[in-house]
């Protein structure tokens, strides 16, 4: 069945913008939408019944006014959501899951989270439910207050036990650009600890009381917290269907979450040395030594983390791009830990990362890490002190990195490489 899509109107009900942009929709993406079905749309009207856009669609007999309907369930729209995040405020380029459970509160509708660690909590109600009167803003924000000060590692696991992948692996995929997992873990971790998230109460059609309560809890909340409703109008006429998104709270979106987190500092190469020069075992300083001098031998770039301890991945030249390797975070008391980057290598070539993949499960302290595993794991970690259990375990990582290193460049991206000389082998220029 054909549809139409509106853009989504952030300011006040009767703004003329969504009318414009709809109207362009409509020819754009209904290419069976016969000359006679033209699609307009006008401001407030009483044919809807709550003041807001008019659609009219012109027919054989004339203009005629589009039918207000709804969705036909609540999980009708957490299903129209979940299958484009976009359409949630903030969300685009976010990973989304349903139902994730909270313990001791319950299953939120929807979770997004973005390259940048933004959470976003979304309940779906529609008007027919009693519950959109004021139930359901309690029931969003127990479901923040459940989530507050939860650890990455258990977000995590909740997120992939829905999303059948981990959240880096979910974002990554959704997002696109390749995103710095040290960064990103630290952002999520940092807006978990301090409850920092965009709530949004999605409707098929806002209420006053709603409406009033958004500006009301936004005007009185921390700056942690940011409540927005989404009002997904939905109308239907001769097999066109047509969404008009309209968002509530935006206005109060500059001074929420980013404003309430501290100036980022990220770490630089001196940091990492001065911290390895500190570590007292001396096993695991030359584990960490030898991994830091494969990546200066081939030229790699750091680009560092934002965790509270020196933390960052090395970009080395592969096929012609500048991609994340292996990522390194170091700890105090020994639990320092390096992860090998291979989704951020799928991107590029699944194959290679398969092949990397396989050369790691030949060294049974690496091969442990995919136990019981039914697919490639995307991100495998590895703490300092398994590293060093092996000796074979420090030249595999090396071979390992050495795989992409040899990749051939696209002639048309080539960037000149300057080679180094130690573990890994130089990679010839385009």
């Amino acid at each position: 069945m054909p549809s139409v899509l509106g853009e989504r109107n952030q300011t006040a009900p009767d703004h003329s913008e969504p009318i414009r942009s709809f109207t362009t929709l409509a020819g754009d993406l209904v290419p069976d939408l016969t000359p006679s079905q033209s699609v307009c749309s006008l401001s407030s009207s009483p044919v809807l019944s709550r003041g807001v856009t008019l659609v009219l669609i012109k027919s054989d007999s004339g203009w005629v006014p589009a039918v207000l309907n709804s969705f036909d369930s609540e999980s009708e729209l957490q299903d129209l959501l979940h299958q484009d995040p976009s359409l949630v405020p903030g969300c685009e380029g976010a990973a989304a899951v349903r139902e994730l459970t909270i313990p001791g509160v319950g299953s939120v509708d929807l979770v997004c989270v973005d390259g940048e660690g933004t959470v976003t909590l979304v309940e779906c109600k529609l008007k027919s439910n009693r519950q959109i009167r004021r139930e359901v803003i309690g029931q969003i924000i127990a479901y923040a207050s459940g989530l507050a000060g939860t650890s990455y590692e258990e977000f995590d696991q909740a997120f992939a036990s829905r999303a059948g992948k981990p959240l880096l692996a979910s974002v990554e995929d959704a997002a696109g650009p390749e995103i710095e997992s040290a960064s990103f873990r630290t952002a999520v971790a940092e807006r978990l600890s301090a409850g920092m998230f965009r709530l949004v109460v999605a409707v098929d059609e806002i209420t006053d009381e709603l409406r009033n309560s958004v500006v009301y809890l936004n005007e009185h909340f921390s700056n942690s917290v940011l409540v927005m409703a989404l009002e997904m109008g939905y109308l239907k006429h001769n097999g066109v269907e047509v969404l008009i998104p309209k968002t509530y709270g935006a206005e109060f979106e500059p001074g929420k979450l980013r404003s309430a987190a501290a100036p980022k500092r990220y770490w630089t190469a001196d940091d990492i040395t001065t911290f390895v020069e500190e570590i007292e075992s001396q096993e695991q300083r030359s584990v960490l030594e030898r991994l830091l001098q494969h990546a200066t031998d081939n030229a790699a770039k750091l680009k560092g983390g934002t965790s509270p301890t020196p933390s960052g991945g090395y970009y080395y030249l592969v096929a012609g791009a500048r991609r994340s390797i292996w990522s390194l975070y170091l700890k105090p008391h020994g639990a320092s830990s390096i992860v090998v980057n291979l989704g951020s290598i799928a991107n590029t070539s699944p194959p290679l990362a398969e092949a990397m993949a396989d050369k790691l499960r030949t060294v049974p302290v690496l091969a442990a890490r995919f136990a019981g595993q039914s697919a490639t794991v995307k991100y495998p970690e590895f703490s300092l002190a398994s590293l060093i259990q092996d000796p074979l375990t420090i030249t595999t990582l090396c071979d390992v990195f050495n795989l992409a290193l040899n990749q051939p460049a696209d002639p048309a991206k080539a960037v000149p490489h300057q080679a180094g000389h130690g573990a890994a082998p130089p990679q010839s220029a385009q």
